[in-house]
C-alpha cells in the first residue's frame, strides 16, 4: 500500500509534467498555420586591384506561407490540441485515483483497528474461560488438560496481536504518504466500518453524468485527435502551394544603410 501511495504521487507530477510537454507540441504544430520569416545580415570585405578596401552590407528578409488549403496543417493543429485536452483528462483521472487510493487506505485503517478490537475481546473471553476452568480445578472438578488446552488457546490469541498493529502502522504510514503528512501526524483514533453509512443513489439521475467520467472524456477526446491525425495524413497525398517573397537592402557604404 506504501509503495501504491508513492506511486500515485508521482504520476500526479507526471501528469502535470506530461500537460506542459502536451501544450508545447501544439503550439509546434500550430506554427504552420501562421506565415515564417527569415533575416539574412552580412558583410563582405573586398580590396579591387589597385584600389582600396570596401565593404559590402547586406540585408534581406524572406517571409513563406504554405495555403492550407487541404487542411493538412489544421487538421495537425488539432490533434495537436486535442492530445493536449486529453492528457488533461489523464490528470484528472490520476487525481481521482488518488482519492479512491486515499479512501481505500483510509478504510483499511478502519479495517485493521477493528480487527486488533475483536482480537483483544477474544483474548478477553480466552482469560475468563482460563479462570473459570482454574476455579473448577480448584474446586475438583477439573484438570490440568483443560487448563493447558485453554493457556495455549489463550497464547495463540495473543500472538494474533502483534501482526495485526504491525499493518495498522503500516496502513497509517501509507495514509500518511497519500495525504502529504508525515506519519505521527497521523492520528485514525475510534474508528470503525461499521460506523460508515453508504452512500443512497437518488433515483432519477440522468444517465449524461456517466459522460463526465475523465476516463471516458479522455477517450473521446484521444478518438478526436486520431481523427484529426487520418485527416492531416490523407492531405499529405495531395500538393502543397508555397508562396514566398523576398526583398532586402544591399549598401557599399554604412551610412547609406541606414
Amino acid at each position: 500500500l506504501i509503495e501504491e501511495a508513492q506511486t500515485a504521487n508521482f504520476d500526479i507530477a507526471a501528469a502535470v509534467a506530461k500537460i506542459i510537454q502536451a501544450d508545447a507540441q501544439s503550439k509546434i504544430a500550430g506554427a504552420p498555420l501562421l506565415p515564417g520569416a527569415e533575416l539574412d545580415a552580412s558583410v563582405t570585405r573586398s580590396r579591387p586591384a589597385g584600389g582600396f578596401d570596401r565593404n559590402t552590407y547586406r540585408v534581406a528578409i524572406t517571409a513563406s506561407y504554405e495555403i492550407d488549403f487541404w487542411g493538412k496543417n489544421r487538421d495537425a493543429a488539432q490533434a495537436a490540441e486535442e492530445t493536449a485536452v486529453a492528457t488533461r483528462f489523464d490528470r484528472d483521472v490520476v487525481a481521482l485515483t488518488t482519492l479512491t487510493t486515499v479512501a481505500n487506505a483510509y478504510f483499511q485503517v478502519l479495517a485493521a483497528q477493528d480487527r486488533i478490537r475483536t482480537a483483544q475481546g477474544n483474548i478477553a473471553s480466552a482469560t475468563r474461560i482460563l479462570d473459570a476452568i482454574k476455579q473448577r480445578l480448584q474446586a475438583g472438578t477439573g484438570n490440568d488438560l483443560d487448563v493447558a488446552q485453554q493457556e495455549s488457546v489463550l497464547a495463540n490469541q495473543r500472538a494474533l496481536v502483534p501482526p495485526l498493529r504491525q499493518t495498522l502502522d503500516q496502513n497509517i504510514n501509507a495514509l500518511a504518504t497519500l495525504v502529504s503528512r508525515p506519519p505521527e501526524a497521523v492520528r485514525v483514533i475510534g474508528g470503525s466500518l461499521n460506523r460508515i453509512a453508504s452512500p443512497r443513489v437518488t433515483p432519477g439521475l440522468p444517465s449524461e453524468l456517466l459522460t463526465q467520467r475523465p476516463d471516458i472524456r479522455r477517450q473521446e477526446a484521444q478518438l478526436a485527435s486520431a481523427t484529426a491525425n487520418v485527416g492531416s495524413a490523407r492531405a499529405q497525398f495531395f500538393p502543397s502551394i508555397q508562396l514566398t517573397g523576398q526583398g532586402g537592402y544591399q549598401s557599399s557604404a554604412l551610412t547609406s544603410l541606414f
